[in-house]
């Protein structure tokens, strides 16, 4: 396995940062290199899944694949913190991605919303936060690694999507499916609010460094489960009442 990365070899912008404003970025993305490390434990158990559930090979190859574009993220976002720390970062320590579970629901059912909730939520929500970021990039080795990023995740949210319409997730899955979405979405909207919350706390990274605002990020964490992920559950044909009035209640 390559994990062989094709990142600009100079970057001008770096060098018109002071010591301090150059650290808190490598401090973003060094944490982004361990987040990606995690990603890519979760998606061995993703692959799992949908090789238990009889996903169609397409689904497999995209799942499959995903293993490996994490780990090169990990790379790029390593690479990324180390150009702007002026020294080696570290490969980031292995953590066990946790055995899914969902309440009382049984196994098979459990796999399926393990699938949905970490590629249809979880990986859309995810691409939309590197849109904020590239947005906020201008020097060419972060437009560079978050293109990569951006790239990469847009295919995981696809494993997901392509899964529930492939005809391989059983009919008598898709009633509970529906009526667990509030609580994914919740789930990855306070994960996402819970981590703004931590960047606020701290001093904020210098802009034009592929970082984004807190602002931003949870403004566009709630644009897509607004007008991205229920209207693609109610495409499949999915009951998104539930969801819908959760959304509502979300204040804004």
């Amino acid at each position: 396995m390559s994990l062989a990365l094709d990142l600009p070899a100079d970057d001008p912008s770096i060098a018109t940062l002071g010591p301090d404003a150059r650290a808190r970025v490598a401090r973003v993305w060094t944490e982004r290199s361990a987040a990606e490390q995690r990603a890519a434990v979760l998606f061995t158990l993703v692959a799992r899944d949908l090789l238990a559930d009889g996903a169609i090979p397409e689904v497999l190859d995209l799942a499959t694949r995903a293993v490996h574009d994490e780990l090169r993220h990990v790379e790029v976002c390593r690479q990324v913190a180390a150009r702007y720390a002026g020294t080696e970062v570290p490969w980031p320590a292995p953590e066990p991605a946790p055995e899914p579970g969902f309440r009382d629901a049984p196994p098979d059912l459990t796999r399926v919303l393990h699938v949905v909730f970490n590629t249809c939520i979880a990986e859309s929500v995810g691409a939309a936060f590197l849109q904020v970021c590239r947005a906020d990039a201008e020097g060419p080795l972060v437009r560079a690694a978050l293109q990569v990023l951006l790239r990469d995740d847009v295919g995981h949210a696809r494993i997901g999507w392509a899964h529930l319409a492939s005809g391989r997730v059983a009919a008598r899955h898709l009633p509970a499916i529906g009526a667990a979405l509030p609580g994914l979405l919740r789930a990855v909207r306070d994960g996402w609010y819970e981590r703004c919350a931590e960047l606020d706390a701290r001093e904020a990274p210098p802009p034009g460094h592929g970082c984004g605002t807190t602002a931003a990020i949870r403004g566009a964490v709630d644009m897509t489960l607004r007008d991205v992920i229920v209207p693609g559950f109610e495409y499949l044909g999915l009951d998104t009442t539930a969801a819908r009035r959760w959304l509502a209640s979300v204040p804004a």
